[in-house]
Parts: C-alpha cells; structure tokens; sequence
C-alpha cells in the first residue's frame, strides 16, 4: 500500500510540474494597456485624441478598432511602439450630454477583439 501512495504522489507531481512546464514555456503573460481620451469635456462637435497603447505581444501593425459608445467608430493600425492616436468627433446620436464610453479592441488576424481597454467613471469624456 505504501508503494502504491508513493507512486501516486510521484505520478501526481509529474503532471503538475509537467503542466507548469508548460504553461511557462508558452510565454502566457498579461498585457499592461491604457487609453486616454483628450480633452476630457467638450461641446458636442468638437474633436477629441484617443491615444491607445499596450505592451501586448504581436502589437506592431495590428488593427485597433475604437467604439463611442458601443457604436463601432473606427480603426487604424499600431505603430512600431504599439501606440496609436487618433482625432475623431462624436459619431450623430453619441454627442449627447453626458457621460459617454470610449473603448480601443485590438484585433487578431482572424477580426477577433484580442485585447480590449475601455474608460469608465471620471476618466468617461463628457460632452456639454
């Protein structure tokens, strides 16, 4: 019975170091992305930055689509630093008073949203 409990042990630490194995040699790590919208209040027709950035893998070149709430917006493509800004209006029914929600969705090769950042509470451009 000993020899049995043994043997399980062994095989169960095997599979677990195995998998850690693994896990770590895929290079699975999170990315550190942020989003900034400026200036941050305005008249309804006024022009704003969105300025995305991120350290994720696979970043140069790829497609970023940016949304106004909810509303697909547009898109361009990362630069050699992973950071893109553009200048944008308020698309027609999305320039009312109040809050609004800007997100930035990098896109995977098959037009998946890969990596997603969104503004929420204070930082929400706010259109007077």
């Amino acid at each position: 019975m000993v020899r049995r409990e043994r043997a399980a042990r062994r095989v169960a630490t095997g599979s677990v170091l195995a998998v850690l194995a693994l896990l770590l040699s895929t290079g699975i790590v999170l990315a550190t992305s942020s989003l900034a919208v400026s200036p941050s209040h305005g008249q309804a027709a006024d022009s704003v930055t969105i300025t995305y950035q991120t350290d994720a893998t696979g970043c140069p070149g790829a497609t970023v689509r940016f949304g106004w709430d909810g509303q697909a917006l547009t898109s361009g493509s990362f630069g050699r630093t992973c950071s893109i800004s553009i200048a944008v209006t308020p698309p027609a029914g999305g320039d009312a008073v109040g809050r609004h929600l800007v997100d930035a969705c990098m896109m995977s090769v098959t037009g998946a949203c890969i990596e997603m950042t969104s503004l929420s509470g204070r930082s929400w451009a706010m259109f007077h």
